[in-house]
C-alpha cells in the first residue's frame, strides 16, 4: 500500500498547486484562447497535469472503500461503516464551512447570505472549498451504493450506477438549468449546464473503477470484475489516443488544461484521462516504493495517510498569501513554502492530538453524536441499539500511521 499512500500524497499535492494558481488569478480557460497555434502559445502541460488530480483522487476513494470499507462491512456490519462514514462526512462538511467562512469574515470578499446559501449548496462556493464540500454528498451516496452491493449483489450496483449517468446525460441534454436555487444542484449532482464538473453522478465511473482496481488486488484472478476493469482501463487509453489523433496534442493538452472543457462538460475524455494518469502514475509510485528504504516508506505511510489535514491546512494558508508575479522565483518560493507547511500542518495536528483534550474531545463529540443520532433513528424504527457508554473520549487514530481509510 505504500505505493497508494505516495500516490494520493503526489494528487493533493497536484491539486494545491492547482489552487495556489487559482489564487493567484492564473486559472487557465480556453474562451480566452481566440486562435490556437503551438509556435506562439505556450502549452500548459503543468496545468493538464494538475487537472489529473480531482479524478484520480476519485478512483483512489473507491479504491478505499472496496479495500478497506467493503471489508470491514463484511466483517463488522453496515452499522460500524456507517459510524465512519458519516463521520468522514461530518468532517469533511466542517471543513467546507469553515473555509467558507474565512473567506466571507477574514477577507469579506462575500455576504453573510452568501455564505450560508453556499453552506447549504445552494450557491457556488469557493475553489478551495469545493471539494470538501462535494465530498459531504458523495461519501452517503457512496455508502448508499455500498447498501445495494451488499443487500442485493454488485451488478445491480454497477446497473444502477450506469443508470444515473444515463440519466445525467439525458438532463444535461435536455434541460438548460433547474429552476431558482435548484440550479446549482443541478449542476454540482448531474452536471447540467456545463459549467461545473465533475459531477457527482458522474464521478461514480471513478468510484466503481476504482473498487475494481481494489477488488482485482485483493483477488488476484481474472473474473468478469477482472476483464470489465480490463476492458474500462483499455477504452480509456483508446478514448485518449483517439481524441489527440482527432484534434492534435497541442489543442488535447489545452483543453484538458481548462476548466471550462472537458471538466466542467463532464466529457467522457475527462474520466478517461483521469484513469489513464491514475494507471501511469501507479506504475511510476510503484517503481519508486520498490526502490526507496524503509525510512523513506515510512515517511510517505505517514504524509499519504493523512492527506485530509494537508489539503485542508494547505487551502487555509493560500487564502492568506497576496498575489504575486506567477513567472518570479518568488512565487516558486511561496508554493514550495506552502506545500511543507501543509505537510508540517499534519505534525503540528499529531502533537495537538496528543496534548490538547480539546482535540480529542472534537472527534469525541463528533463520533459520539453521530452514534446517538443513528441510536435515536434506528429506535424510531423498532430496532434500537443501546449506545455503548464510554468513561473518556477513546483514542481516535486520525493521524496515525495505519491500515489507509478515506483520505481526500
Amino acid at each position: 500500500m505504500y505505493s497508494f499512500d505516495l500516490l494520493r500524497l503526489f494528487f493533493v499535492i497536484l491539486a494545491l498547486i492547482s489552487h495556489f494558481r487559482l489564487s493567484q488569478g492564473k486559472g487557465y480557460f480556453l474562451s480566452k484562447v481566440v486562435r490556437l497555434d503551438p509556435n506562439l502559445l505556450k502549452l500548459p502541460y503543468l496545468v493538464a497535469i494538475t487537472r489529473s488530480a480531482m479524478p484520480v483522487l476519485l478512483i483512489i476513494f473507491g479504491f478505499m472503500i472496496e479495500y478497506v470499507y467493503a471489508e470491514a462491512w463484511e466483517l463488522n456490519g453496515a452499522r460500524t461503516v456507517l459510524e465512519k462514514m458519516l463521520n468522514r462526512a461530518v468532517v469533511c462538511y466542517l471543513a467546507f464551512v469553515s473555509i467558507l467562512f474565512l473567506v466571507v469574515f477574514t477577507f469579506g470578499d462575500h455576504s453573510f447570505f452568501t455564505f450560508l446559501g453556499s453552506s447549504l449548496f445552494l450557491y457556488q462556493g469557493h475553489p478551495h472549498a469545493n471539494l470538501f464540500g462535494y465530498y459531504t454528498l458523495f461519501i452517503p451516496i457512496t455508502f448508499f451504493l455500498m447498501w445495494i452491493r451488499f443487500k442485493f449483489n454488485w451488478k445491480l450496483e454497477i446497473m444502477l450506477v450506469v443508470g444515473l449517468i444515463t440519466f445525467a446525460e439525458v438532463l444535461k441534454a435536455f434541460v438548460p438549468a433547474l429552476p431558482g436555487i435548484f440550479d446549482q444542484l443541478g449542476q454540482l449532482f448531474f452536471g447540467i449546464g456545463g459549467d461545473m464538473g465533475p459531477s457527482i453522478v458522474h464521478s461514480l465511473f471513478l468510484l466503481v473503477y476504482g473498487a475494481l482496481v481494489a477488488n482485482f488486488i485483493k483477488k488476484r484472478k481474472l473474473d468478469f470484475k477482472a476483464w470489465l476493469l480490463i476492458i474500462l482501463t483499455i477504452l480509456s487509453f483508446a478514448a485518449i489516443s483517439y481524441e489527440i489523433s482527432k484534434i492534435g496534442l497541442a489543442l488535447f493538452v489545452v483543453r484538458i488544461a481548462d476548466y471550462g472543457a472537458y471538466r466542467a462538460e463532464n466529457n467522457y475524455v475527462y474520466f478517461a484521462f483521469g484513469v489513464s494518469c491514475f494507471i501511469l502514475f501507479w506504475g511510476i509510485s510503484w517503481a519508486i516504493v520498490r526502490q526507496i528504504g524503509n525510512n523513506l516508506k515510512s515517511f510517505i505511510s505517514y504524509y499519504g495517510g493523512n492527506t485530509f489535514l494537508i489539503f485542508l491546512y494547505g487551502n487555509i494558508m493560500l487564502l492568506f498569501i497576496p498575489k504575486i508575479d506567477d513567472e518570479s522565483y518568488l512565487s516558486i518560493l511561496t508554493l514550495t513554502n506552502s506545500l511543507i507547511l501543509s505537510l508540517a500542518a499534519v505534525n503540528v495536528y499529531d502533537w495537538a492530538y496528543n496534548n490538547l483534550s480539546i482535540v480529542k474531545h472534537y472527534h469525541y463529540f463528533i463520533k459520539t453524536n453521530i452514534r446517538r443520532s443513528l441510536n435515536f433513528l434506528s429506535g424510531a424504527s423498532g430496532t434500537k441499539v443501546k449506545l455503548d457508554q464510554a468513561p473518556a473520549p477513546p483514542e481516535i487514530p486520525t493521524v496515525e500511521i495505519k491500515k489507509p481509510e478515506i483520505t481526500i
